[in-house]
């Protein structure tokens, strides 16, 4: 019952799921840091280590809690490096996931902070290489940070990177195993049921069925002598008159019940779309991506100030989400842009989240980081 309606349940959310994503929100507070509760709480608990390594003897309350769902809480955190006093093998920033997931320890690692491979304009790439294989090097050093800015905590299932406990909470539920059609409609206890009472009338056992193949063979091989009167021969004469159209089964519709039951007919309105045109001189970017099976794609228009179109564009960015692949369409027409020499250039998309993280300083992590920091540029 505690699942979604298009899981086959009633949309409530279960007590125990609840309590997960409420114990996430907690860790999220606490590695912010920023209340009495978190310094509290990483002066008992963890002290000079990283919270994921944090132990103790017998955790109790509040700490046991989160070490309950630590591991699944910093999955879904990541970092937008600014002074990048963060963990350097521990936390994720790095599009890739953590680094200690990604390198092999031959023996006990160094404890760093990612500031210590930074150079004040650039990463210190002989430093990288030191702990990094190369493939893992050429991915860091196009990961930008702002040492005059503030290391940005993101919550990566939410396109604003702030904590949403909808998302928390989609994270930790349990699932209900995806339906099959054998089972809906074959094998299921309410299938069985329905097969089993026109079966009986048809003539048709209830051995286990093993696909829909099998069980038409079965419906039809069963009894070849029947009476005249059985349904089964009665049913294809009725098709034959005409009696089981739809028309024959429109039912008393006079009926009070009936008239509760009938929709009003929907009233479609007109919307007007209007492209408003640059101001004179100024030249307007449209750009719009989308995500179909997991491959996203995109593209845009540039016209000039009286509707004229300068050139248009497509590309195909791979796996990855619509919000990136908003940033990346906007990135690339750009940068054709540039590649054409045309300058007063208007960008207008319909994202109205990366409008404000373009605007914001909470770019986000990963990709949509480089995008952003790109389109600022800009």
């Amino acid at each position: 019952m505690c699942f979604p309606t298009e899981e086959g349940g009633v949309g409530v959310r279960s007590l125990e799921d609840m309590v997960k994503a409420f114990s996430c929100k907690l860790w999220w507070r606490l590695r912010q840091r920023r209340s009495i509760w978190a310094d509290y709480m990483f002066s008992k608990y963890i002290g000079d280590q990283h919270p994921l390594q944090a132990v103790a003897a017998r955790p109790k309350g509040t700490w046991k809690r989160l070490i309950g769902i630590r591991e699944m809480a910093e999955a879904s955190i990541s970092w937008s490096l600014g002074p990048s006093m963060v963990d350097f093998w521990l936390d994720t920033w790095c599009e890739l996931g953590p680094l200690s997931s990604l390198v092999a320890a031959d023996s006990v690692r160094q404890h760093f902070l990612v500031a210590e491979f930074l150079g004040r304009e650039e990463w210190n790439k002989e430093r990288l290489r030191q702990w990094l294989p190369e493939h893992l090097m050429e991915t860091v050093v196009d990961i930008p940070f702002d040492l005059e800015g503030q290391d940005q905590i993101v919550w990566s299932p939410s396109s604003s990177a702030g904590f949403l406990l909808s998302s928390a909470w989609e994270r930790c539920r349990k699932r209900r195993e995806e339906e099959s059609v054998l089972h809906l409609f074959v094998n299921g206890p309410v299938a069985r049921e329905v097969w089993g009472h026109f079966g009986s009338r048809f003539g048709v056992g209830r051995r286990p069925i093993e696909g829909m193949e099998s069980l038409w063979k079965k419906w039809a091989a069963s009894r070849p002598r029947l009476p005249v009167s059985h349904i089964r021969c009665i049913l294809p004469d009725m098709g034959r008159a005409g009696r089981l159209m739809k028309a024959q089964f429109y039912g008393d519709m006079e009926d009070t019940w009936a008239l509760l039951a009938r929709s009003a007919n929907r009233q479609r309105r007109p919307i007007v779309v209007v492209w408003t045109k640059p101001p004179a001189h100024q030249s307007k970017l449209n750009t719009d991506a989308s995500v179909v099976n997991g491959r996203a794609a995109g593209g845009g228009v540039l016209r000039d100030s009286d509707g004229r179109l300068i050139f248009a564009f497509y590309k195909e960015f791979g796996e990855t989400g619509v919000l990136e692949a908003e940033a990346m369409a906007l990135q690339e027409g750009l940068r054709e842009c540039v590649a054409r020499g045309v300058q007063g250039v208007l960008g207008e998309v319909d994202s109205v989240v990366l409008v404000s993280l373009v605007n914001s300083s909470a770019l986000g992590g990963g990709r949509i980081a480089i995008c952003c920091v790109e389109l600022v540029a800009y």
